[in-house]
């Protein structure tokens, strides 16, 4: 069971969000991700994995801490 589960029949990403995610995935050659804070928790929205060997292994549904999770400091810096 993963924090985000309850996500995938709940809430819908928009196609444009997903468009925008995948450009970013491709022109960067990195894994982009879509993702929310929700409490003191990260939530994976949606995950464009980069399509060399070494990629950050995420998908829609994983969290994590808000304060210790480089997404986390970086929508807690907003």
């Amino acid at each position: 069971c993963r924090l985000g589960d309850w996500l995938g029949s709940t809430l819908a990403v928009h196609e444009p969000l997903v468009r925008a995610v995948d450009a970013i995935s491709r022109e960067v050659d990195e894994t982009a991700t879509l993702s929310t804070a929700t409490a003191d928790h990260v939530e994976v929205l949606y995950a464009r994995r980069a399509e060399h060997a070494l990629t950050l292994q995420v998908s829609a549904g994983m969290g994590g801490s808000l304060w210790r999770s480089a997404v986390g400091r970086t929508l807690l810096s907003m």
